[in-house]
């Protein structure tokens, strides 16, 4: 005969246990989702336009395509949450079927610890046939309207970040321009062309490697691109560079100053 401290039904510390890495990937999708909608917006405008360049390699924008990767990031976190809680509530709910036929063992047997997993049963009789139990993994944790509201909210900075994000990527074209200087620094420059408006942004790339900033702009009419053309002037003075893009009679292109 088995004793009672053995015989308990374990549930309810197990539930509250297993909802903590649900919660976890749920808050990590909403700040993840968060972070993808913040780089869109236009504080961080300069930030979500950089150029990043490794060798051969040129991720342009940078930001924005760091905000694409998020916001997929966090689907993918907010899926896992609802599969990892999903699980859980089946695993932690065991069946009435289950519990009787625990019921019915412990007193085939003469075992007098039927009287945990009765409690339990008749916590269960008091609900309707169609009605799912209420157990604490469900009063544990984030909250149901809490979840609901804050994947709600991480669902449109996640649908705002594709939109922006992808547009952006969608519309920029990256080139380096030649020559490179006798230290390796590069001079990236990003077009978008949007129907007849174009317009270029001029970056220096330090030794080629890392994070370029931006030495400046330029636009051009009926969405003309100085770089695929190859009109433009490229020439060093030291490891400063002086940038010049060209335009024809018809489209001609105008150079301005880098924002401040």
């Amino acid at each position: 005969m088995s004793s009672p401290e053995k015989a308990s039904c374990p549930r309810t510390s197990k539930q509250r246990v297993a909802t903590k890495p649900a919660d976890a990937l749920t808050l990590a999708s909403w700040g993840t989702a968060a972070l993808a909608f913040a780089l869109c917006t236009p504080p961080l405008e300069k930030m979500a336009n950089a150029v990043f360049m490794a060798g051969p390699v040129v991720v342009a924008p940078a930001g924005y395509t760091l905000a694409l990767l998020l916001a997929s990031a966090a689907i993918a976190l907010m899926i896992a949450a609802f599969i990892m809680r999903r699980n859980t509530s089946r695993i932690a709910r065991p069946a009435r079927g289950s519990i009787e036929d625990g019921v019915a063992s412990c007193k085939a047997h003469g075992d007098p610890v039927a009287s945990p997993c009765q409690s339990e049963l008749d916590d269960a009789a008091r609900h309707k046939p169609n009605e799912t139990p209420v157990g604490p993994a469900r009063q544990s944790g984030i909250g149901c309207g809490m979840r609901w509201l804050g994947n709600g909210i991480a669902a449109f900075a996640i649908v705002a970040a594709f939109a922006t994000a992808g547009l952006f990527c969608l519309i920029s074209k990256p080139y380096v321009a030649d020559p490179p200087s006798y230290a390796g620094d590069r001079v990236v420059v990003v077009e978008r062309n949007v129907f007849l408006a174009g317009n270029g942004a001029v970056y220096l790339v330090p030794h080629g490697l890392g994070l370029g900033f931006e030495i400046a702009r330029y636009s051009a009419d009926d969405g003309y691109s100085p770089m695929s053309n190859e009109t433009y002037t490229l020439s060093w003075q030291g490891r400063a560079p002086a940038f010049v893009a060209l335009g024809t009679p018809v489209d001609p292109v105008s150079m301005y100053p880098a924002k401040r």
